[in-house]
Protein backbone atom coordinates (compact mmCIF):
# COMPACT_ATOMS: atom_id res chain seq x y z
CA UNK A 1 0.00 0.00 0.00
CA UNK A 2 1.20 3.68 -0.80
CA UNK A 3 0.72 6.54 1.51
CA UNK A 4 1.20 10.45 0.46
CA UNK A 5 2.77 12.74 4.06
CA UNK A 6 -0.09 14.96 4.79
CA UNK A 7 1.87 18.14 3.65
CA UNK A 8 2.68 16.07 0.24
CA UNK A 9 5.89 17.31 0.21
CA UNK A 10 7.61 13.51 -0.53
CA UNK A 11 6.46 11.40 -3.05
CA UNK A 12 3.78 8.81 -1.94
CA UNK A 13 6.24 5.39 -0.41
CA UNK A 14 5.17 2.16 0.27
CA UNK A 15 4.71 0.62 3.70
CA UNK A 16 4.19 -2.31 5.24
CA UNK A 17 0.21 -4.71 5.45
CA UNK A 18 -0.27 -4.23 9.24
CA UNK A 19 1.28 0.09 9.25
CA UNK A 20 -1.74 1.39 7.87
CA UNK A 21 -4.05 2.22 11.30
CA UNK A 22 -0.82 4.07 12.65
CA UNK A 23 -0.09 6.15 9.89
CA UNK A 24 -3.74 6.93 9.16
CA UNK A 25 -3.73 8.54 12.82
CA UNK A 26 -0.95 10.42 11.36
CA UNK A 27 -2.29 12.18 9.16
CA UNK A 28 -1.13 9.97 6.36
CA UNK A 29 -3.67 9.45 3.25
CA UNK A 30 -3.48 6.17 0.65
CA UNK A 31 -2.54 6.92 -2.38
CA UNK A 32 -3.69 4.05 -4.12
CA UNK A 33 -7.55 5.86 -3.93
CA UNK A 34 -8.02 7.98 -6.72
CA UNK A 35 -9.53 11.14 -5.52
CA UNK A 36 -11.91 12.95 -8.14
CA UNK A 37 -13.00 16.67 -7.34
CA UNK A 38 -16.92 16.92 -7.54
CA UNK A 39 -17.89 18.14 -10.96
CA UNK A 40 -19.08 21.50 -11.45
CA UNK A 41 -22.84 21.56 -11.97
CA UNK A 42 -24.90 23.95 -14.27
CA UNK A 43 -28.49 25.16 -13.41
CA UNK A 44 -30.20 26.64 -16.46
CA UNK A 45 -33.31 28.76 -16.49
CA UNK A 46 -35.73 30.79 -18.95
CA UNK A 47 -36.93 33.94 -18.02
CA UNK A 48 -39.26 36.77 -19.58
CA UNK A 49 -37.06 39.98 -20.65
CA UNK A 50 -37.03 43.27 -18.57
CA UNK A 51 -39.24 46.16 -19.28
CA UNK A 52 -37.53 49.42 -20.25
CA UNK A 53 -40.62 51.79 -20.49
CA UNK A 54 -43.12 50.18 -22.55
CA UNK A 55 -40.41 48.03 -24.64
CA UNK A 56 -39.94 44.66 -23.67
CA UNK A 57 -36.79 42.99 -24.14
CA UNK A 58 -36.53 39.29 -25.61
CA UNK A 59 -36.66 36.21 -23.30
CA UNK A 60 -33.24 35.07 -21.72
CA UNK A 61 -31.19 32.25 -20.74
CA UNK A 62 -29.26 32.13 -17.69
CA UNK A 63 -27.17 29.74 -15.88
CA UNK A 64 -25.55 29.42 -12.42
CA UNK A 65 -22.83 27.20 -11.55
CA UNK A 66 -21.90 25.20 -8.77
CA UNK A 67 -18.35 27.03 -8.60
CA UNK A 68 -20.31 30.54 -8.51
CA UNK A 69 -20.14 31.56 -12.45
CA UNK A 70 -22.69 33.21 -13.45
CA UNK A 71 -24.69 34.41 -16.95
CA UNK A 72 -26.79 35.42 -19.33
CA UNK A 73 -27.86 34.77 -23.55
CA UNK A 74 -30.32 36.72 -24.94
CA UNK A 75 -30.48 37.37 -28.71
CA UNK A 76 -33.36 39.43 -31.20
CA UNK A 77 -33.18 36.20 -33.82
CA UNK A 78 -34.37 33.59 -31.23
CA UNK A 79 -31.27 31.76 -31.62
CA UNK A 80 -29.88 32.14 -27.87
CA UNK A 81 -30.30 28.66 -26.58
CA UNK A 82 -28.27 27.52 -29.69
CA UNK A 83 -25.43 29.70 -29.15
CA UNK A 84 -24.67 29.86 -25.10
CA UNK A 85 -21.86 27.37 -24.00
CA UNK A 86 -20.71 27.79 -20.19
CA UNK A 87 -17.07 26.74 -19.97
CA UNK A 88 -15.73 25.14 -17.21
CA UNK A 89 -12.36 24.61 -16.44
CA UNK A 90 -11.32 20.62 -16.75
CA UNK A 91 -14.73 19.97 -18.33
CA UNK A 92 -16.26 19.62 -21.32
CA UNK A 93 -18.33 23.53 -22.33
CA UNK A 94 -21.83 22.87 -21.09
CA UNK A 95 -24.45 23.79 -23.58
CA UNK A 96 -28.16 24.38 -23.14
CA UNK A 97 -30.36 21.40 -22.78
CA UNK A 98 -33.37 20.53 -24.81
CA UNK A 99 -36.11 20.95 -22.35
CA UNK A 100 -34.85 24.70 -21.63
CA UNK A 101 -34.49 25.62 -25.45
CA UNK A 102 -38.03 24.27 -25.86
CA UNK A 103 -39.39 26.79 -23.18
CA UNK A 104 -37.06 29.34 -24.66
CA UNK A 105 -38.40 29.15 -27.98
CA UNK A 106 -42.39 29.43 -26.51
CA UNK A 107 -41.43 32.83 -24.91
CA UNK A 108 -39.88 34.14 -27.68
CA UNK A 109 -42.60 33.32 -29.70
CA UNK A 110 -44.81 34.64 -27.53
CA UNK A 111 -42.26 37.77 -27.48
CA UNK A 112 -41.86 38.24 -31.36
CA UNK A 113 -45.89 37.72 -31.48
CA UNK A 114 -45.98 41.19 -29.52
CA UNK A 115 -43.44 43.21 -30.59
CA UNK A 116 -44.04 43.15 -34.41
CA UNK A 117 -43.50 46.57 -35.67
CA UNK A 118 -46.33 47.89 -38.07
CA UNK A 119 -45.03 50.20 -40.65
CA UNK A 120 -46.91 53.13 -41.22
CA UNK A 121 -49.18 53.14 -44.44
CA UNK A 122 -48.62 56.57 -45.60
CA UNK A 123 -44.34 57.04 -45.85
CA UNK A 124 -43.74 60.74 -46.57
CA UNK A 125 -40.61 60.95 -48.86
CA UNK A 126 -38.52 64.35 -48.79
CA UNK A 127 -36.63 64.90 -51.95
CA UNK A 128 -33.51 66.57 -52.38
CA UNK A 129 -34.27 68.04 -55.23
CA UNK A 130 -38.42 69.08 -54.14
CA UNK A 131 -39.54 71.47 -57.11
CA UNK A 132 -36.89 70.63 -59.50
CA UNK A 133 -34.03 73.08 -58.03
CA UNK A 134 -32.08 71.30 -55.00
CA UNK A 135 -32.34 72.05 -51.50
CA UNK A 136 -29.68 74.68 -51.67
CA UNK A 137 -30.15 76.20 -53.78
CA UNK A 138 -29.69 80.03 -53.27
CA UNK A 139 -26.90 79.80 -51.46
CA UNK A 140 -23.75 81.15 -52.43
CA UNK A 141 -22.11 77.89 -52.40
CA UNK A 142 -22.51 74.19 -52.06
CA UNK A 143 -22.81 72.72 -49.06
CA UNK A 144 -20.15 69.74 -50.22
CA UNK A 145 -17.45 72.26 -50.88
CA UNK A 146 -18.03 74.06 -48.08
CA UNK A 147 -14.56 72.43 -46.38
CA UNK A 148 -12.57 72.73 -49.56
CA UNK A 149 -9.54 75.48 -49.43
CA UNK A 150 -8.39 77.76 -52.67
CA UNK A 151 -5.11 78.95 -52.90
CA UNK A 152 -3.85 81.13 -55.33
CA UNK A 153 -1.17 80.14 -57.85
CA UNK A 154 2.34 81.69 -57.90
CA UNK A 155 2.70 84.37 -60.30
Amino acid sequence: MKVQDPKRVHPPFDIPAGAWQFYKSQGYTNADEVVTEPLVTVTWRVQKGRFIGDYEAPPLITYSTSNGLKGYCESQHGTAHKSIKVYIPGQRPETCPSHVGEEYTKLFAEWAAKSKRRKPSVVEHVSPNAGGKPSWAGVATSPWAAALEYREKNK
